[in-house]
């Protein structure tokens, strides 16, 4: 069994870990069902090569008539092409679907103006959710890993994605501390520079310190500013 350790959770709960590819030795951050139900793990680039490959020894494509595609769609592609596409029935008219269409919308807004209150709060935490979807579950940037590795060596518990009134996500919250893990290029931005300033006031408002730690000191191994904070004493 490879070996892997817990790094956090994603929006649905699911536990995530830290596992090391058996080709590349890369470490990567996948589900732990997704760990624990694999003996050897490939990242998604290993498990592409050679015999990994589904289409390993297999013809990509399906040349002249024995293409189902030959000489064009047929009707019978192109009602299933409709089918999956709009989600409704064949069987209904461009009236009939126009008319469902609009009873649909017009019960959206319906409902919106009945529950502002309920519909504001519904789109701030679709948008807080989205956020962690992507940065926490599929994008984890690597230096965020390289970081998320120092505090797990280190043995330092930490909050990743923290969020400040469905406002902003912070990279990492330990006790009173914030910690942003800064890339060089994007964050020297200007829009960028000023969206990091808004942010580093919520977060000091609500008795926070913010401390940011740059691409150039992670990629070197210097964790210093992490260092001078914890190890103080």
């Amino acid at each position: 069994m490879n070996d892997y350790f817990y790094v956090g959770k994603n929006p649905q709960g699911k536990k995530l870990v830290s596992i090391k590819c058996n080709d590349c030795n890369i470490r990567v951050i996948v589900r732990k069902q997704t760990a624990h139900d694999r003996r050897l793990y490939y990242c998604k680039n290993c498990s592409r090569l050679g015999e990994r490959n589904p289409m390993y020894g297999n013809g990509h494509r399906i040349s002249g008539e024995k293409n189902g595609n030959f000489g064009g769609l047929t009707e019978t592609h192109k009602k299933n092409l409709s089918v999956a596409k709009t989600g409704t029935k064949l069987n209904l008219s461009d009236e009939a679907r126009e008319k469902k269409r609009i009873i649909g919308g017009n019960n959206l807004k319906k409902w919106m103006n009945e529950n502002p209150d309920m519909h504001r709060e519904t789109s701030r935490k679709g948008g807080v959710n989205s956020l962690k979807l992507q940065s926490q579950y599929n994008r984890i940037s690597s230096i965020e890993h390289l970081t998320i590795l120092w505090l797990k060596k280190n043995n330092i518990e930490y909050e990743f994605q923290y969020d400040i009134d469905h406002k902003f996500l912070y990279d990492f919250r330990i006790n009173d501390i914030i910690i942003e893990v800064n890339g060089d290029w994007f964050h020297s931005q200007p829009e960028q520079v000023k969206r990091d300033a808004i942010k580093r006031q919520l977060a000091e408002s609500k008795g926070f310190t913010v401390v940011y730690i740059w691409e150039h000191e992670i990629r070197a191994g210097n964790f210093s500013k992490l260092e001078d904070i914890f190890y103080e004493n």
